[in-house]
């Protein structure tokens, strides 16, 4: 919707399920390609339907009618994925690909795909810190800074041993001389859940909530799935002063989506409880408050929330970032799988705190660990 919108003088045609009509519009579109009468054919598409073999066909034939054919794929990290390759065209001469994460995580085979794809080498590469510091031609700044809290949580003795029983596996699968490639990764799933999982969250969770009282508006909290979205909504209906919440997840509707973020950005409700969405594509300029309750160790996951707080809006002065994190207490169990854990958990800590406002203060307290 962002790119339909911002290309609309160029009468983009809108590919997929929002537009039944695309099929019939491309074709009257090329149409008045060949009459002479239009000098150019944009299309703007979600992945699953540009990689769609309705669309393919369409792209066999239409770009003979033109002297350039330019691919931009945003998000291009997804492209690499083997569902999704279909989308990178061999007839595109000209090729763009813009990602904050474009090397995929776990997947050196999909990363190469996209860097043979679009021709090796990154032509332009801007860290946050640079972005931080950048100004539009008005000298107003493209990003807005933010400050960084990790909420520290830590396992119980019963999850330790779950974790530490993964961790086995783990080593287990990867030390034999045909590793199963399924094996590691399942136990890998399952470690990270006992992580996102961890029951101490909800307590924290709560003090905070109650801490930030009147402060918690125009938040969105990250809720790893929907038995830990459930608990959060008895946390908030049991707190001492109303709050007016939404929920979306994978399976609700662009409509109901896209009703909950307005009432979000009018600040109908305080907060929006998301599980498995609102990491990519959203734009909520005044969105000023991140909860992150759940993170995986994709490092593609945490970048792109943080990003959601970064746009900037003229009742913002910064985002605030709250992130819950396992630090196992050294004296529950003492071995490598509780200094695995801190250094999963710190590595993000130290990652998300690099371009913080509070930095120093951040890595004062986290580089002294000696797990670092």
């Amino acid at each position: 919707n962002q790119w339909m919108e911002v290309l609309s003088e160029w009468q983009p045609i809108s590919v997929g399920g929002q537009n039944p009509r695309w099929r019939v519009e491309l074709d009257e579109a090329l149409q008045e390609v060949r009459l002479k009468r239009s000098s150019h054919l944009l299309v703007v598409g979600v992945k699953d339907s540009i990689a769609n073999g309705d669309f393919q066909k369409f792209a066999e034939y239409a770009p003979e009618e033109f002297e350039n054919f330019l691919l931009v794929g945003d998000e291009v990290h997804w492209l690499g994925s083997p569902a999704f390759r279909r989308a990178l065209f061999p007839s595109a001469k000209l090729r763009l690909g813009l990602s904050a994460t474009p090397e995929r995580y776990f997947d050196s085979e999909g990363t190469t795909v996209l860097s043979n794809y679009f021709g090796g080498d990154s032509i332009v590469e801007i860290d946050i810190k640079q972005a931080l510091n950048l100004r539009t031609p008005a000298g107003d700044p493209v990003l807005c800074p933010y400050k960084y809290h990790p909420v520290e949580c830590t396992l119980s003795e019963e999850e330790f041993q779950e974790y530490q029983k993964y961790a086995k596996a783990i080593a287990a699968a990867s030390s034999r001389d045909e590793p199963d490639s399924k094996a590691p990764e399942a136990a890998r799933n399952n470690a990270a859940r006992v992580i996102k999982k961890a029951e101490s969250k909800f307590d924290k969770l709560e003090d905070l909530l109650e801490r930030l009282g009147s402060e918690l508006h125009h938040a969105i909290l990250y809720c790893h799935d929907g038995e830990q979205l459930r608990q959060v909504e008895k946390i908030i209906n049991r707190l001492p002063t109303k709050v007016h919440y939404g929920r979306i997840d994978g399976d609700t509707p662009s409509k109901d989506r896209a009703r909950t973020l307005n009432n979000l950005s009018q600040g109908h409700i305080a907060v929006v409880l998301a599980m498995k969405v609102l990491d990519e594509g959203v734009d909520i300029p005044n969105a000023q408050l991140g909860i992150i309750l759940a993170s995986s160790g994709n490092p593609r996951e945490f970048i792109q929330r943080r990003g959601r707080l970064m746009r900037t809006h003229p009742n913002k002065s910064h985002a605030t970032i709250f992130d819950f994190c396992v630090l196992a207490e050294s004296g529950l169990v003492a071995g490598l799988t509780s200094q695995g854990i801190q250094r999963k958990e710190t590595t993000r800590v130290l990652e998300f705190a690099d371009a913080a406002l509070n930095r120093e203060e951040i890595e004062q307290k986290y580089e002294e660990m000696e797990v670092l």
